[in-house]
């Protein structure tokens, strides 16, 4: 079991001052999930970050799929993508990413991902969550007996390495080389 916690910071956001982290006192909302609260891979926390980013900026087109929320809309063919457009962007509500973060991931039978109020005594990671700048969320990942990590939401696709130009080298033989 890797237990996590999240934290959303939508006023103050945790800085590095003289090589140590402050951490705001007030923050909009903490998550606490009991299990696969690791940073990385396809069902890492970092990446649902980024699930979640591109769901609250407005993008994320696969909400077409579910029909609009209120009953009325849903019967004029309305999707949920939609209603997520009428209330514009919102990276920058740290209560609303917390909301939208155990709707998009709790499991069916619930339990794993919720609410909490204390940080737990028994987490592999905690995640500090700045969302202050709505073009792009920092991540700072604390981890007991290692320095605090900075990481950048939404993550950039690995750039392609740039192809080496291909070239037939021709080797002069021996004799060619005159001495």
């Amino acid at each position: 079991m890797t237990r996590c916690q999240i934290e959303f910071y939508d006023q103050r956001a945790p800085k590095l001052r003289e090589g140590k982290l402050t951490i705001p006192r007030k923050l909009a909302a903490r998550i606490y999930q009991h299990a696969d609260g690791y940073p990385d891979g396809k069902n890492g926390i970092l990446e649902r970050l980024n699930q979640l980013f591109h769901r609250l900026s407005g993008k994320d087109t696969s909400l077409k799929k579910f029909p609009h929320p209120l009953e009325h809309y849903a019967k004029q063919g309305q999707t949920a993508f939609d209603h997520s457009k009428i209330y514009g962007p919102r990276m920058d509500d740290g209560e609303w990413a917390a909301a939208e973060f155990i709707t998009m991931f709790r499991s069916p039978m619930g339990g794993n991902v919720y609410v909490s109020h204390q940080v737990h005594g028994d987490i592999a990671y905690r995640y500090l969550v700045d969302v202050t700048d709505p073009s792009g969320w920092k991540v700072w990942i604390i981890q007991e007996g290692k320095e605090p990590a900075l990481y950048s939401v939404p993550i950039q696709p690995p750039k392609p390495t740039p192809k080496a130009e291909k070239t037939d080298a021709v080797l002069a033989g021996p004799e060619s080389c005159t001495q």
